[in-house]
C-alpha cells in the first residue's frame, strides 16, 4: 500500500520548479532543502505530492500586482521600510514543533486533505475550462476563496462569521450549509 500523500498545491511554477533541483546551487535553495530533508526525516510515512494550479492569470489587477513584484524583484534599490527580519532559529523551532505535534484534522477539517478525485484528473479538468473558473474553483476548494473565514485570518475583515447564520463562513457553510446563497 502507497504511503498518504500530503498534496501541496500552489499558482507558481517557479517555485515548484525550484523543489526539482535541490542540487543546484540558487538563493535561498538551502533552506528549501533543509526543509524537504526535516519533513523527510520527520515525517518518513507521507509522500509529498506538488501540483500547479492555475493562479490569478488574466485578472487585471493581479497582473498589475505581478508586473510591480517583478519590478521589485530585479530592482537593486532596496528600502528599509520594506525588510522584515525573520529568524531562521525561530522557523527552525516551528518547523520541528510542528512536525512532532501534527494537528489533527476534526471532521469538518478533513475535506480539504481528502480527494474524492485523483488530484491528476482534477488538475486535468481545471487545465480545460477558462482561467478564472479555474481559479475560482482552485480557491473554493483550497479554502482560500474571498469568504469571511478566509479574509478574517488576513485580517481583512472583522469576525469569520457569515451575515445571515453567525457561523463561520467557510466554503462548505457557503456552498452547502446557509440557506441565504
Amino acid at each position: 500500500m502507497a504511503p498518504p500523500a500530503i498534496a501541496i498545491f500552489s499558482d507558481s511554477q517557479e517555485a515548484l520548479k525550484s523543489t526539482t533541483l535541490l542540487k543546484r546551487k540558487t538563493p535561498g535553495q538551502h533552506l528549501t532543502t533543509k526543509v524537504f530533508k526535516n519533513f523527510q526525516n520527520r515525517s518518513p510515512c507521507f509522500s509529498i505530492k506538488l501540483y500547479w494550479c492555475p493562479g490569478h492569470t488574466g485578472i487585471q489587477q493581479n497582473e498589475e500586482v505581478d508586473k510591480l513584484a517583478k519590478e521589485a524583484a530585479t530592482s537593486t534599490a532596496i528600502s528599509q521600510h520594506t525588510l522584515y527580519h525573520i529568524s531562521i532559529s525561530k522557523l527552525k523551532q516551528k518547523t520541528n514543533r510542528d512536525s512532532r505535534n501534527p494537528p489533527i484534522l476534526m471532521n469538518k477539517e478533513s475535506h480539504i486533505v481528502k480527494f474524492r478525485t485523483p488530484p491528476k484528473l482534477i488538475i486535468q479538468a481545471l487545465d480545460q475550462i477558462e482561467k478564472g473558473l479555474a481559479s475560482t474553483i482552485n480557491q473554493l476548494c483550497s479554502d482560500n476563496s474571498p469568504l469571511n473565514a478566509y479574509l478574517y485570518q488576513i485580517k481583512q475583515v472583522t469576525s469569520p462569521r457569515c451575515t445571515y447564520c453567525d457561523i463561520s463562513e467557510t466554503t462548505s457553510h457557503y456552498l452547502i450549509y446557509c440557506k441565504n446563497f
